[in-house]
């Protein structure tokens, strides 16, 4: 039955309310224009009568400003003077701000001191009115506004660009004024809830009187709805009872169906009907010309969430994860949004099937926007979680011809991925495989190395370069493989870090070093500084500190004689501060490493502890030419000697380049002008070949 008295209540209602709403949006956008008007006539005649009173003073100054800097501006006298002039010119007007252009959209002055010198030129709708003789204004409002009187907060304005001119000369500038209008605010605002409450109470009247006309109808059409209504009840009754027992069927049918094709955790199709699903691809991409593509996703460092969070904050990630991609394929305008199939295989790994493409770039395009889209952060239980994702692309029928080899493939270029970073993507290759397996292999001995004896340390010396003696030496790792020989540590360290085998390598690393350190103290040579590299995996070890403390006291090293060398992307950790001030309160040098190379920035030395920085080899290459990378040596220097920090740099390798070292004022160096890194047993000899060597140049002297 129509329900004549509710839909007539709820029509009313709404078209009261939105006749009201339209009529007091006209009243305010009225009131609000007239209001931007006024203080545009009033900010109108301020501007001519600072024409006319205090700019013919300053004109010939704002003139002269183009090329000065906001820093310059700011301590001119002109500045100050100026400020003094519009203070008594503005005084007791709702002026809260007030800033001077020149033609050039410079800021010559500003109230508000740290904005003179901004440059206005850009703003092409009100400067550039104002600048072609045209007031320009607008209504704005302010949580927070710096003023003359200081900063005021909660106020509405009417910001006006106004044209500097004498008479009908031609413009000179451009003056900026923020009036204050909270209180005519507040007054429109006060005579709107007026005329609300008016509205009301008159549709309120008229509606109260139509209301009781409709009742009374509507009595009239429920009694003899009723008598129809009594008939059809029962039969109704029996046709609702069967159809909810066919619904509960095919609902179980379909929950039981569900189950086993989909995850129970995202919702996403399961490794059996991808499976399937990539079967019928397969088949209807063979009777056509287009190709298909299949992207093996994995997210990156997603075994930390569950270690640091735990495996309910992973379950929410993964599932935070599973409806981003949804949203991205579903509304996407790439070939992704009507041929895909996205699916999770388990853990943290998704797939998705493109069809239909015409060549790999449009995988390649969906593959990119997915990093993207992945890249930015997750909130999780109140975490804020960044990751990121590798994905291996499989495409058909150029890598392989049925769907396992199609799945095979794309893991391997997945593995493929991984292995050189993150947030990337990798098509299969047909070299792949053989350098996967060969890598499996090299992470194979990698493990069994350290047991087996195969890694040893050497000793590159540190030497001062204005007393050329050794200072310290640098701790590096050598790996002799049985079979393959001499192995880069460039090559492994990145497979160290990757299968977590760089905690234990670096364990030994620390020991041993602490432990040489101390024979030859004991053997009678001068004490020097060892310094061990620490991996930023290492640093998210809970046991790292004691880890440290341990080796110094086992080895009866003293703290001061062990330096840590760490690269910018330790700031990155979590924690890694704390940490590293722990070290420094042990007496422990901190170094940071291969400066320069990375992507940190220069406000970490202030806040980490930081004792030394070691510019990387790349920056003294050709440097005798190179006079970009001699200004970025020079200009390490100076900040390091300002922040009470040596300078360290690698890679000198003859006298020339030492000599243009030395007249920048770099603290130590090292590299093979000196030495090559020498085994434990040849320190001894080469300290006493440095020695002989000065007591040489002392003699001749």
């Amino acid at each position: 039955m129509f329900k004549l008295l509710r839909h007539f209540s709820i029509t009313s209602a709404i078209a009261i309310l939105a006749v009201t709403v339209v009529l007091v949006i006209l009243y305010r956008h009225n009131a609000m224009d007239n209001l931007v008007d006024i203080a545009e006539r009033q900010n109108v005649a301020l501007a001519r009568s600072f024409a006319n009173t205090i700019w013919p003073q300053f004109s010939a100054y704002v003139g002269s400003v183009p090329g000065l800097d906001g820093d310059a501006l700011r301590v001119r006298p002109e500045t100050r003077q100026i400020h003094v002039a519009l203070m008594t010119l503005t005084a007791g007007l709702p002026v809260l701000k007030v800033k001077i252009y020149n033609l050039d959209g410079l800021t010559v002055f500003s109230s508000q001191a740290s904005q003179i010198g901004e440059d206005k030129s850009n703003d092409r709708r009100f400067f550039a009115a104002a600048r072609a003789g045209r007031p320009s204004s607008k209504m704005a409002h302010r949580e927070k506004f710096s003023a003359f009187s200081g900063e005021v907060v909660n106020r509405d304005l009417v910001e006006s660009y106004l044209p500097i001119r004498r008479g009908d000369g031609p413009v000179e500038g451009v003056f900026e004024l923020y009036s204050d209008v909270t209180p005519l605010i507040g007054e429109i605002e006060r005579s709107t809830r007026r005329l609300v409450i008016g509205f009301l109470l008159i549709f309120g009247v008229l509606y109260g009187a139509l209301f009781l006309i409709v009742r009374r109808a509507d009595r009239i059409l429920k009694r003899q709805y009723v008598d129809v209504l009594q008939g059809e009840e029962r039969i109704a009754a029996k046709n609702a009872a069967l159809e909810r027992e066919i619904a509960e069927r095919k609902r179980a049918e379909a929950d039981i169906e569900r189950l086993a094709l989909h995850d129970s955790l995202t919702d996403l199709p399961n490794r059996l009907l991808f499976h399937d699903r990539l079967q019928i691809a397969v088949a209807q991409v063979e009777r056509t010309d287009r190709s298909l593509a299949l992207l093996f996703l994995d997210l990156d460092d997603f075994k930390d969430v569950n270690d640091t969070l735990g495996h309910a904050a992973g379950d929410e990630l993964l599932k935070a994860v599973a409806e981003r991609l949804k949203s991205y394929l579903r509304g996407s305008d790439t070939v992704a949004r009507n041929n895909t199939t996205l699916a999770r295989l388990g853990g943290d790994e998704f797939t998705i099937l493109l069809t239909d493409l015409s060549d790999p770039v449009g995988a390649a395009t969906v593959a990119d926007r997915i990093i993207e889209d992945l890249s930015r952060p997750f909130s999780v239980g109140g975490n804020v979680i960044h990751t990121g994702v590798c994905i291996g692309i499989a495409v058909y029928p150029s890598h392989g011809d049925t769907p396992e080899e199609l799945l095979k493939m794309a893991d391997l270029a997945l593995y493929r991925c991984k292995a050189e970073g993150r947030n990337r993507y990798h098509f299969y290759n047909e070299q792949m495989e053989t350098e996967i397996l060969a890598r499996k292999d090299l992470e194979r001995d990698l493990r069994a190395a350290l047991a087996a004896g195969q890694l040893s340390l050497v000793y590159q010396p540190q030497m001062e370069v204005k007393s050329g003696a050794m200072v310290g030496v640098e701790a590096l790792l050598r790996w002799n493989h049985p079979e393959r020989g001499f192995i880069p540590p460039v090559e492994f360290i990145p497979v160290a870090e990757a299968i977590g085998a760089i905690v234990p390598i670096g364990e030994w690393v620390l020991r041993q070093a602490c432990a040489q350190n101390k024979a030859w103290q004991e053997a009678g040579l001068p004490a020097f500084a060892v310094a061990v590299n620490l991996s930023a995996v290492q640093f998210r070890q809970e046991d790292l500190v004691a880890t440290v403390h341990d080796a110094l006291q086992k080895t009866g090293l003293d703290s001061a004689y062990l330096h840590i060398e760490i690269t910018e992307s330790v700031f990155m950790q979590d924690g890694a501060r704390e940490v590293l001030l722990d070290f420094r309160r042990s007496g422990i040098a901190i170094s940071l490493d291969d400066f320069g190379t990375g992507y940190s920035s220069l406000s970490y030395l202030t806040r980490f502890p930081v004792d030394k920085i070691k510019l990387d080899r790349s920056f003294v290459r050709d440097i005798a030419h190179d006079t970009s990378n001699a200004a970025i040596i020079k200009a390490v220097v100076n900040l390091g000697h300002s922040l009470g920090m040596r300078v360290n740099v690698e890679g000198v390798e003859t006298g020339e380049v030492l000599s243009i070292l030395s007249s920048y004022g770099v603290d130590e160096v090292q590299g093979y002008y000196y030495s090559h890194p020498l085994a434990a047993d040849a320190v001894a000899e080469f300290l006493a070949k440095i020695a002989a060597s000065s007591n040489h140049v002392a003699t001749r002297a």
